[in-house]
């Protein structure tokens, strides 16, 4: 059984990222979920995106950037 305490902390912070996640650009919030969540290596990104691999770290980075500075 759940805490109920926890389980609230945890939904706040589950929904402060996604709130954050919403504010980056569609190619920025595809490629993080992507690489981190399914775990797609930039090379594969490059390859499924048909972008250069350059412009795919590109977008990570400030993605993350973004996300640090919105998740505070």
């Amino acid at each position: 059984m759940r805490n109920p305490a926890i389980a609230a902390e945890t939904d706040i912070a589950a929904q402060a990222v996604v709130d954050c996640l919403d504010q980056l650009k569609e190619p920025q919030r595809r490629c993080i979920l992507m690489a981190y969540y399914y775990g797609h290596t930039h090379n594969e990104l490059s390859t499924m995106m048909r972008v250069p691999l350059g412009v795919i770290k590109a977008w990570i980075r400030r993605g993350m950037g973004k996300l640090r500075e919105c998740h505070g």
